[in-house]
């Protein structure tokens, strides 16, 4: 890790810590950014039709096999997937490079330690918030607890970042200006 330099850029943060807190948060959103890729790459490759008909096969198979309940019912909704069309894959890349994309912009922006990017985190991570509070609602699940804590932990570091860094991104007073002398002016 490099060392801060507050000097080199005016919205640096000085304290190391919250550095640190930055760099973590971006390297997540670049690993996310990462997976939204390999998603993409996976939904377009899909279309080819050797993937297709191999996939097809195996999730034929585990389709079968009675013992895992829960992966014959993974198994069937994925192979209703894979026969509802190419369009629903061209749509699942076009939304994971979208995400992609977004994560990217965040990754890189926080660790370079731009405000907005701040600010932008905190609105993308708190956009879905509802959607899993109501998937809560219907199944609690350690992965979806997991993953609310982690987004609310994300956004109260970057609302407390904000708060504490605040006066260093204030605009400076302008020197007030006293009248020349003479009143209101020379004429």
């Amino acid at each position: 890790m490099r060392p801060p330099d507050p000097g080199a850029h005016p919205h640096r943060v000085a304290n190391v810590r919250q550095r640190r807190g930055l760099e973590v948060i971006a390297l997540f959103k670049l690993f996310k950014g990462t997976l939204s890729l390999l998603l993409a790459a996976g939904a377009l490759g899909l279309l080819r039709d050797s993937w297709e008909s191999a996939l097809e096969d195996w999730m034929t198979r585990l389709a079968l096999h009675e013992t895992h309940h829960y992966l014959a019912a993974f198994a069937d909704r994925a192979l209703d997937f894979l026969n509802s069309g190419e369009h629903r894959f061209v749509a699942v890349a076009l939304a994971a490079l979208l995400y992609a994309v977004i994560f990217f912009t965040e990754g890189i922006a926080l660790w370079k330690e731009r405000r907005w990017a701040e600010y932008l985190t905190i609105v993308t991570t708190a956009l879905p918030l509802p959607l899993e509070l109501r998937a809560l609602a219907h199944r609690v699940s350690p992965v979806s607890l997991g993953a609310l804590a982690l987004n609310l932990a994300v956004i109260a570091y970057l609302v407390w970042q904000l708060a504490v860094t605040r006066e260093h991104h204030l605009p400076a007073a302008a020197p007030a200006q006293t009248p020349p002398p003479g009143g209101q002016g020379a004429r």
